[in-house]
């Protein structure tokens, strides 16, 4: 049975990069203003397909290329996949979760005791990546109280379990004969790494859509079911619920019916801009 290498695994996953980040922009321009998370994901795809790249022609570039740079924009990926979540979230953008663990990794590769070990580049890039997924995972996380989505459990778990099987990777370099020949290491690399391209490009990148999709339905449901002044329920769906309510239960049920006496007095005195201020305070 023939043998997939990882350069191949590589040029695989830079397609798949560029799908997932067209199928992101794509989400984003039916709504900028509500998918403003989708941008810096499909930024964060475009940014891993060239890493990608470099990667997989190791060994027949520079090393500065295919090591230095391509991990560069590794974790520039990285970086804008945090970037996002925070977006999702409506904090602010700060540009030191994208640039903060390039730039540890470029100055951690000036000394020759990381440059010229491949044992001590993946501990270093893999903490990196590993810190960034986390701190990912606990953003998505902690918006599940201000706003419950279903898929949003799935996706802090799925990012923290990346984040997990990152530091594994350190574990797996021990013992490996072919430090920089990517061609010829060993076949637990191959499975993992395999194992991480299906997970953070397939599985990661549709559960992301399926997250912003449910934000979106619940939105329009929101939109469908409460009156935008009052904050209530509209005339449909309080009846929907209502006879919803008194199906489950026929015996018990009650309805307060208020009356504001004089209301039009309101109106033609203050304005209709004061009479829905009214509305809106009872």
């Amino acid at each position: 049975m023939p043998r997939i290498d990882l350069p191949t695994l590589l040029m695989v996953s830079t397609a798949l990069f560029g799908l997932m980040a067209v199928m992101f922009l794509i989400t984003w321009r039916q709504d900028r203003r509500a998918n403003g998370a989708m941008l810096y994901w499909a930024g964060s795809h475009l940014l891993g397909a060239p890493a990608c790249v470099l990667l997989a022609l190791r060994g027949e570039i520079s090393g500065f290329l295919s090591i230095g740079v391509a991990n560069t924009l590794v974790l520039a990926a990285f970086g804008t996949l945090l970037a996002g979540a925070l977006a999702f979230e409506g904090r602010r953008f700060r540009l030191p979760a994208v640039l903060a663990a390039p730039t540890i990794w470029v100055a951690a590769i000036q000394s020759p005791a990381v440059w010229g070990s491949f044992p001590a580049r993946v501990i270093v890039i893999s903490a990196l990546i590993s810190l960034l997924l986390a701190a990912s995972a606990v953003v998505i996380w902690r918006g599940q109280k201000r706003e419950s989505l279903p898929t949003r459990p799935i996706v802090a778990v799925l990012l923290g379990f990346l984040a997990a099987a990152h530091l594994l990777r350190p574990i797996l370099t021990v013992g490996t004969p072919a430090l920089e020949d990517l061609t010829t290491l060993g076949s637990r690399w191959i499975a993992f790494i395999g194992l991480q391209i299906l997970l953070q490009e397939v599985v990661l990148g549709y559960a992301l859509l399926s997250m912003v999709k449910e934000r979106g339905e619940a939105r329009q449901r929101a939109a469908a079911e409460i009156d935008s002044l009052t904050r209530a329920l509209t005339r449909r769906a309080f009846f929907d619920r209502a006879t919803a309510r008194l199906a489950a239960d026929p015996s018990r049920g009650a309805v307060l019916i208020f009356d504001l006496d004089r209301f039009k007095s309101i109106n033609d005195t203050h304005g209709h801009l004061v009479g829905d201020r009214v509305l809106a305070d009872f």
